[in-house]
C-alpha cells in the first residue's frame, strides 16, 4: 500500500509540477510577448518623422536658395558705391564696411573687412573723430528727417589728412532705431583722387 501512496504521490506530485510548469512557462511566454515590441510600427514612425524632417529641410533650403541672390546684390550694391560707408550696432559696433571703406582706410593696413567688424569707431578713428560721430548720431535721432552731417578732417592712409563730410543716419526696424549708418563724401580727396 505504501507503494501505491507513494506511486500515487508521485503522480499527484507530477500532475501538479507539470501543470506548475506549463503555467509558469504559459505566463513567461504571455510576458515575453507583451514586452515583444512591435518593430515594424517604430520603424513606420520613424520613417513618417524623417520624410517630415526631409519636406521641412527641403523648405528651409528652398527659402534660403530664395535670399541668396537678394543678400549678393545687396552686397554688390553697397560694395559699387564710391562713397565710403558703415553700419554699426547701438553700441558703436561695426557691422558692415563697403568697399570703398576697406580700400581707403584698412588696405593701408593690410587689414580688410573682417578686421574692422565687431570693433569700435575708437579702435578705427582718432578721438575727435569719434567724438564727431557720436555727437552725429545723436543728431540725427533726434531729427525729424534722421539725418545729420558735419564737416571735418581725417587722415586717410596714402593720402594724408582730407576735408569730408561725415553723414549718418539711424538704421530703424518698425520705427525702432537698431543701428547707424554712415558714409564719407570728400572736398580734398575727390581733388587727390581724379587728378
Amino acid at each position: 500500500m505504501t507503494s501505491i501512496n507513494f506511486g500515487l504521490a508521485s503522480l499527484v506530485l507530477n500532475l501538479l509540477l507539470g501543470t506548475g510548469l506549463i503555467a509558469v512557462l504559459r505566463y513567461k511566454i504571455q510576458a515575453r510577448a507583451a514586452d515583444k515590441v512591435d518593430f515594424d510600427a517604430i520603424v513606420a514612425a520613424l520613417t513618417e518623422q524623417r520624410d517630415n524632417d526631409r519636406t521641412r529641410i527641403q523648405e528651409l533650403e528652398r527659402r534660403s536658395e530664395s535670399w541668396r541672390p537678394r543678400s549678393v546684390g545687396l552686397r554688390i550694391a553697397r560694395d559699387l558705391d564710391p562713397f565710403p560707408s558703415w553700419v554699426v550696432d547701438l553700441q558703436d559696433c561695426y557691422r558692415h564696411v563697403n568697399r570703398e571703406f576697406e580700400r581707403l582706410f584698412l588696405e593701408p593696413h593690410r587689414k580688410t573687412y573682417r578686421d574692422i567688424v565687431g570693433k569700435h569707431h575708437g579702435d578705427m578713428w582718432p578721438e575727435p573723430f569719434c567724438r564727431t560721430l557720436k555727437a552725429l548720431d545723436a543728431a540725427a535721432h533726434k531729427r525729424p528727417d534722421g539725418t545729420a552731417r558735419a564737416t571735418t578732417t581725417v587722415d586717410i592712409p596714402r593720402i594724408g589728412k582730407a576735408t569730408v563730410t561725415v553723414h549718418v543716419f539711424p538704421v530703424r526696424f518698425k520705427g525702432a532705431v537698431v543701428a547707424n549708418a554712415g558714409y564719407i563724401t570728400t572736398f580734398d580727396l575727390e581733388q587727390e583722387l581724379i587728378g
